[in-house]
């Protein structure tokens, strides 16, 4: 693997000081503590029961039984003694049987060993572990704990004779500590100090707490224990770093409570001024990352940082260099105070080059110059995104994405029509009743807020005799609708029976629904739901028009995934008297109600009741362009074989030589770019596996972000892989785990779902389109809203308006991902649904709602056990090119080819106009009509074998008794058969048929 160099490589110093030019390369160098060494290792070992870290020590006595040796190990990790070690003489390999742990604390490990061979080296493996072969997944079960259990099997009486005669022992010399690769190395910054070593600093300290100002090439990283950097070099209240023009420059300020706890740190900024004392860098050009910053949604937001007595704090803070920034020096101050300490100046010093740094840092990772993307906006606006249109209002009507929605006089909805059909057989009606009585609200007049292209905002006051109610809503380029109801009482407390939300659908129009507990699939005459299950929202409707609902409330509005389940809205739940409820009613009608249950509102609290509306489908449904873009999902290097059947679309996965690290492609890059060249010459797409769930440990800013408390990383029992037990040591949740080259592992930790790494995500998204020119994205199953994909889709759009984006759902992690991802269809180009479907338990309905994604605008593939291809064509769906050469969907896409599918146009069995209809219920069939022929797809859902009669309907009606119907042989699919027209066609169990049909030459 290559991975890109350094711009700047200069030798470093054996003592450093703060003067000095640090580069990427400067942590990995040799440390030289203790009469010993810690390196990096110039040849690797076999990790299985060894682990990523040994000594070796030199025997040089002969005759001896037993031999004593001191390591200063300095660890990091808990619990040393629950560890095994392993010793082996390091010529051979030979295990050392007999063993005695006379002392094993993080400091440092007193032990005892019989050598096997006299004078000799040894190697002694003192973080041995359980290597994983394969990918796991730690957020699952109990913590993880790879480490080899502290199990000897130890000589009882060699035991006893030395543990007798311990302090006689000879000695053995620690020549040096190794590393296995330069990712496990410790660092000076991740050797802890001894408690004498910390001791003796804290009696030197007279100030309330001590600050370490820090160099961004040596991420702070313990939070518990000093570093061995600290106690090694004089520790001044100053710091000096180089920088150049345009550069973004990042610096750290340690903060040591080295005498109490301390409340609310924070640091305040003076202009950096230039030695010459005319220019400056101005006070707001400076940011401390851990106190401030700009939020995923664009809100300013502030944070109180608290250091326990005894801790370490890393505040990361960041300068921008203007481009013309005169060269030289500049001056100036960081405050450092907290609410119950004295507060300290720090003296800051910036030496200015010549030079000016194009990418502001972007390119060489160890700069932290992409720390400022925590803070960034980019793809923030109500710009209309393509293929949509500006929204058009006239009066209380308003046309949105070839939909319109109409005002009542209360602000809500009036009617939604979709497709020239109006889904609402009564307004939107929202009522709160007191006792047995209903209130009589009385509307305000509706203002409009807002008027732009993107959006258009309105309000309404309604009036009560003990309540005033705001009604605010919007509507967005999309068909996306939101409301605010915000509910106050008029002097004194007033307690409702009930609050609640009340639709009316003509019955005929909503035969479908999914969401608020049910899977997807017909809606059922009579329901009710109260909340329990992961699900805030549902569905109704059909293909042609429906309504998405969203109960909104909590502070997360994404999918309601397994591991981002907050709890139900609280103004919806209520405590658990909420729910929905569902009836048929009189007149062809449905009666859906949202309701709360009674609560009381106190004399000056408010009551905010949010919910969302979707107006499907987002888009219109484009079977030639899903036919056209065929996509391969396995090794990138064996595309080849794929792309002779149309392959071409590449999603690189992680794990992958290109993309080796989960949700940070930003390593490898110069195999990935050349890549990414050789397959846009050949006419592919390439698409990379980027979310937003876990992030690698390969993360040059981990250390960094871990640092902001759990605003990025949330809090957990830490443990997982090993590698992040001895680095990060605690307060962290493992997440997904791939073992890498040479005996690695891309061992992740869970993001939270909402932080500013959003933001962070979003500018890589856009540095990778510039750097890469990568065609988009491939989502598996992600934890944001639908607000951080409009901003995606106008990084993309501006940087390659045919960039593509494809989301994967597993719907055993998802529960339902047509429903929980509703809002993100006007964006995605492709679904892939995906494991725990079990399509050959599904009913037609099923299918259409909970798989195919044609009632939302998009279309799907089929992925659990290689789906089944009979039943997917009478959706449109195959597999991708995935694992198995078995289910790969090469020979039917092959006859899409011959046929020209993507010419054709597509008549579902749902469609009022297909030409085709059957008279078993059991089978469905779907036309995809041309000029002069017409291709079925026939599926038989049932468990047994059917006889389907087909007939011709509308203007292919005169094609009767003039029809040829073949079915041709298709690899993996049928073999070739001819039917009669108008004679029943035998149809196996879950399987299906391609016929297609023909006007016979003499009819024509």
């Amino acid at each position: 693997m290559k991975i890109w160099s350094m711009a700047i490589i200069i030798p470093m110093m054996a003592v450093m000081n703060a003067q000095a030019q640090y580069n990427g390369e400067s942590q990995l160098q040799d440390i030289h503590t203790d009469n010993t060494v810690f390196t990096i290792a110039k040849n690797t070992w076999d990790v299985q029961h060894r682990g990523n870290h040994r000594a070796i020590v030199q025997v040089k006595q002969t005759g001896i039984k037993a031999v004593k040796v001191i390591l200063p190990w300095r660890r990091t990790d808990e619990h040393p003694e629950n560890k095994q070690v392993i010793i082996t003489e390091l010529a051979t390999g030979q295990v050392v049987k007999n063993i005695y742990p006379a002392l094993m604390s993080r400091e440092k490990g007193i032990l005892v060993f019989e050598p096997s061979a006299l004078p000799a080296k040894y190697a002694i493996y003192y973080l041995p572990f359980n290597y994983r072969n394969n990918w796991d997944d730690a957020r699952y079960g109990p913590p993880w704990n790879d480490y080899l259990p502290a199990d000897y099997k130890t000589d009882s009486s060699w035991l006893q004779t030395v543990k007798l005669g311990i302090d006689q022992l000879p000695q053995a010399g620690v020549e040096k500590f190794e590393a296995r690769l330069s990712h496990d190395f410790f660092t000076s910054m991740g050797l802890i100090a001894t408690q004498t070593e910390t001791q003796l600093l804290k009696k030197k300290s007279v100030n309330d707490f001590t600050v370490f100002p820090e160099d961004r090439a040596f991420p702070i990283r313990l939070t518990d224990d000093l570093p061995l950097r600290w106690i090694r070099q004089p520790r001044k209240a100053a710091f000096s770093g180089q920088a150049m023009r345009q550069e973004y420059y990042c610096y750290q300020l340690g903060i040591w409570a080295n005498k109490k706890a301390l409340e609310e740190v924070s640091v305040v900024f003076s202009k950096l001024t230039h030695q010459q004392g005319k220019d400056s860098i101005a006070r707001d050009s400076i940011t401390c990352f851990n106190q401030e910053g700009t939020n995923w949604n664009g809100e300013t937001v502030r944070y109180k940082v608290a250091v326990p007595a005894d801790h370490v704090q890393a505040l990361w803070c960041g300068i921008a260099i203007p481009a013309n920034a005169k060269p030289g020096r500049y001056e100036g101050w960081a405050t450092v105070t907290a609410t119950n300490a004295r507060p300290q100046q720090i003296k800051i010093t910036i030496q200015v080059k010549e030079q000016v740094l194009p990418d502001r840092g972007d390119g060489e990772l160890w700069r932290h110059a992409r720390l400022r993307w925590l803070n960034s906006t980019l793809g923030m606006s109500n710009e209309v995104i393509a293929p949509f249109a500006p929204l058009v209002k006239q009066n209380n009507v308003i046309q949105v994405a070839g939909k319109q929605l109409t005002l009542n006089s209360y602000g809500l909805p009036e009617q939604v029509q979709v497709n020239n059909r109006q889904l609402l057989k009564t307004p939107m009606q929202f009522t709160i009743s007191t006792g047995i009585a209903t209130l009589a609200l009385t509307p305000g007049k509706t203002v409009f807020t807002s008027a732009a292209d993107g959006c258009i905002k309105w309000e309404n006051n309604w009036q009560a005799p003990t309540l005033e109610i705001l009604c605010r809503g919007q509507i967005e380029f999309d068909g996306f609708v939101k409301y605010a109801l915000t509910i106050r009482p008029k002097g004194n407390p007033v307690t409702l029976s009930n609050t609640q939300l009340e639709l009316h659908f003509p019955a005929q129009l909503v035969p479908y629904m999914m969401g608020a507990g049910l899977a997807g699939g017909k809606r059922p005459a009579a329901y009710s739901w109260d909340w329990k299950g992961p699900w805030d929202s549902f569905w109704i409707g059909d293909v042609l028009g429906g309504l998405h609902l969203e109960m909104r409330g909590g502070t997360y509005h994404g999918p309601l995934l397994n591991d981002y389940k907050p709890a139900p809205p609280p103004a919806w739940y209520n405590n658990g008297k909420g729910g929905i409820t569902l009836q048929e009613a009189g007149s062809g009608q449905v009666k859906m109600t949202i309701f709360t249950g009674e609560r009381t509102l106190q004399q000056d609290a408010t009551l905010e009741m949010p919910f969302a509306m979707l107006i499907t489908p987002a888009k219109e449904v484009h079977p030639k362009k899903h036919f056209s873009e065929r996509y391969y999902h396995q090794d990138p290097t064996k595309v080849e074989q794929a792309a002779q059947y149309g392959a071409n679309i590449i999603n690189i996965h992680h794990n992958a030589v290109q993309n080796p690290y989960i949700n940070y492609p930003f390593i490898e890059r110069d195999t990935l770019i050349s890549y990414v060249k050789a397959q846009h010459k050949a006419g592919r797409k390439v698409k990379l596996y980027y979310t937003i769930r876990e992030l690698t440990n390969y993360t040059t800013e981990i250390y960094a972000l871990k640092s902001l408390g759990h605003e990025i990383f949330p809090g957990g029992p830490g443990q997982g892989a090993p590698w992040l037990s001895e680095h990060l040591v605690n307060d962290y949740k493992g997440a997904w785990y791939t073992p890498v080259g040479n005996q690695s592992a891309d061992a992740s930790i869970v993001l939270n779902g909402f932080s500013r790494w959003i933001n962070y995500y979003i500018e890589g998204l856009n540095w990778m389109m510039k750097n890469y020119g990568i065609d988009g994205l491939y989502l598996d199953d992600v934890a944001y809203d639908r607000e951080v994909l409009k901003r995606m889709r106008r990084v993309m759009m501006a940087n390659n308006p045919g960039a593509l984006l494809d989301l994967h759902s597993n719907t055993n992690y998802s529960i339902g991902p047509a429903n929980q991802y509703a809002d993100f269809f006007p964006y995605l180009d492709r679904v892939w649904f995906g494991e725990w479907f079990r399509y050959n338990k599904m009913t037609p309905d099923e299918w259409l709602v909970q798989f195919s994604g044609i009632p939302f605008g998009v279309m799907s593939e089929m992925l659990q056990d290689g789906g089944n291809r009979w039943l997917g064509m009478v959706y449109g769906a195959t597999t991708r090119f995935y694992n198995s050469d078995e289910t790969a969907p090469g020979p039917i896409w092959k006859y899409w080819d011959a046929v020209d599918i993507g010419n054709k146009t597509m008549y579902g069995y749902w469609n009022e106009d297909c030409p085709v209809k059957c008279d078993n219920e059991n089978v469905k069939v779907t036309a995809y009509a041309g000029k002069d022929t017409l291709l079925l797809a026939i599926g038989n859902f049932s468990d047994t074998l059917q006889q389907a009669r087909l007939s011709l309907t509308g203007e292919w009606k005169s094609w009767e008794g003039q029809v040829q119907m073949e079915a041709p042989a298709i690899e993996r699919y049928q073999e070739a058969r001819t039917f009669t027209a108008g004679q029943p066609i035998t149809v196996p169990p879950k399987k299906g048929w391609l016929v297609l049909l023909t006007r016979k030459e003499s009819s024509r």
